[in-house]
């Protein structure tokens, strides 16, 4: 019970936020990867910007409460560390369907389970620390 009062209250606002997050990113990538027949690449870009539009906006106002007024400066802040995630992801969903043989949801399960810690820190000291760029 004392490692659960340890966990940062941000940390735990994060993973919650992510279900939800993550809930639209594998809506998008079900819909048009499976649902529309498409390359799981395409899937993959898809569900990235669903669930970064829900990411973005939970975590400013909720998790980091942050009260910048400078939208644009951070959704580029968030754009940038979520494209490094998402190369992340594409590397991972490569690995386990093309090399592994994988099907698709498995891969997107493993490389879900993976991006959440690089985005709980890149987040916090990036795009919602007001001292950074």
């Amino acid at each position: 019970m004392d490692l659960i009062r340890r966990i940062p209250r941000s940390f735990f606002f994060y993973v919650v936020i992510g279900f939800f997050a993550t809930l639209a990113d594998w809506a998008a990538f079900w819909f048009v990867s499976i649902f529309l027949a498409k390359h799981y690449m395409y899937g993959t870009t898809a569900s990235f910007v669903c669930g970064s539009i829900v990411n973005f906006t939970l975590n400013k106002k909720y998790t980091f409460r942050n009260g910048s007024t400078d939208i644009k400066k951070q959704a580029m802040k968030h754009v940038s560390v979520g494209l490094f995630g998402l190369s992340i992801t594409y590397v991972l969903m490569y690995l386990a369907i093309d090399v592994a043989g994988f099907p698709y949801m498995v891969g997107k399960i493993m490389a879900t389970a993976i991006n959440p810690i690089y985005g709980y820190i890149a987040h916090k000291h990036i795009t919602f620390n007001d001292a950074v760029g």
